[in-house]
């Protein structure tokens, strides 16, 4: 499935995994072998749904997106101008809140290309990659975005508010998890020598060891302040998109 959890989530982990097992009458350790087995895609959205945390909103973590906005997109397009379009990824999209807020901020800021980006936002949740996809949202998932923001991109229809259709089309949804996706573009042709960089929260020893085996070309653990984010997010984009020879072709 892709997912990681640290020590602290373990108890909540193993409690989930008895709960499931108990609902099909099964052993835990029979369960676990069914888990490894075939024919398992039912159980494991299953456990997907309550593995996930489906709770975000849009324009969250406003500095990593300004970050994403003012830093790392207009480094690659100053390094790799004679490319036609620009590939974004979104992992872990949840509902679709973080990838409609980059395709506004594209929309707002670099009007001139916006159809050069193309976004794809992929989870393991199908019934937030369903909602994610009808583009219809709660007030408290607006409750950081500006009422003019508001007023711009989203129409009040009863007591939600539907994205204005030119954004919801800016982006493609696709079930998938993270290593999944990693394990997809060292398989294509096309992508296996792009320069993947696993930015994460995690430290854990075993998503760097994953991330490593399926072809990463660096893990960095994403600082929680603003002003290191961006920095960090400097340093790697003057490293990949400038300093770094990227692979011919």
């Amino acid at each position: 499935m892709g997912l990681s959890f640290d020590d602290s989530k373990l108890e909540f982990l193993s409690e989930l995994l008895i709960r499931r097992a108990e609902r099909q009458g099964l052993e835990l350790d029979c369960y676990l072998d069914r888990l490894e087995g075939l024919d398992t895609d039912s159980e494991l959205q299953n456990l997907a749904l309550e593995l996930t945390v489906p709770e975000t909103y849009f324009f969250r973590h406003i500095e990593q997106l300004h970050a994403f906005a003012d830093v790392a997109l207009p480094d690659a397009r100053a390094a790799r101008a004679s490319l036609r379009k620009i590939n974004v990824l979104c992992v872990g999209c949840a509902s679709g809140e973080e990838p409609y807020s980059l395709a506004i901020l594209i929309r707002e800021r670099y009007s001139e290309f916006t159809s050069s980006v193309a976004i794809r936002a992929v989870d393991i949740n199908t019934a937030m990659l369903t909602k994610a996809a009808r583009g219809c949202y709660s007030a408290w998932a607006l409750r950081e975005t500006s009422s003019e923001t508001q007023r711009r991109w989203f129409r009040s229809v009863g007591r939600e508010f539907v994205l204005e259709e030119s954004i919801r089309d800016a982006v493609t949804f696709q079930e998938m998890g993270g290593l999944e996706v990693l394990r997809r573009l060292r398989a294509e042709e096309s992508t296996r020598r792009v320069p993947v960089v696993v930015l994460t929260s995690s430290n854990e020893e075993r998503d760097i060891l994953s991330s490593y085996d399926l072809g990463a070309n660096s893990f960095v653990r994403k600082p929680v302040d603003f002003t290191q984010f961006m920095e960090a997010a400097r340093q790697l984009g003057l490293y990949w998109l400038v300093i770094n020879e990227p692979p011919p072709g």
